[in-house]
């Protein structure tokens, strides 16, 4: 009898073993999608009279922020901290908020496909990770549906 070699693939479930139908996990994925749409349709009616920094400073900022121990934080905490607000927090929600504002829901969540292919090519430059053949495709697919949609 020969054995698999250690790398090999473990087999797949039975077919019988996976639910039929429409199950827990269909209906969670479905009010995701209806969560994130209507997330775009209320974002645009609030950016019209709200500023858009407002937005993500207000509902995101302010739970945290109150309940925050200040007297614990080092400093290279708060070294992160600002770091992390200019950059990811502050400047990416601005720009984001803005498109909402400017191009509306639709054509700015067009571009959040993007976010993959921009962390692999941050991934490689600044970490060195060079991207697998996979992820190539994947960029090439991500960017491939982005065209046939702008088309």
């Amino acid at each position: 009898m020969t054995q698999s070699p250690p790398f090999a693939a473990p087999a797949p479930p039975a077919a019988a073993a996976r639910p039929a139908g429409f199950t827990s996990t269909d209906a969670l994925l479905a009010l995701m999608v209806l969560v994130w749409g209507t997330n775009y349709i209320v974002l645009k009616a609030a950016l019209a009279v709200v500023e858009p920094l407002a937005v993500p400073l207000v509902l995101i900022c302010t739970p945290s922020v109150l309940a925050q121990n200040w007297r614990a934080v080092t400093p290279a905490a708060w070294a992160a901290l600002v770091f992390s607000s200019i950059g990811a927090l502050v400047v990416a929600y601005l720009i984001w908020y803005r498109g909402v504002q400017r191009l509306g829901p639709s054509r700015t969540a067009f571009y959040s496909n993007v976010t993959p292919v921009v962390a692999m090519l941050t991934a490689w430059i600044a970490l060195g990770e060079t991207p697998t053949p996979w992820q190539v495709a994947g960029a090439g697919g991500i960017f491939g549906g982005l065209y046939l949609t702008r088309t």
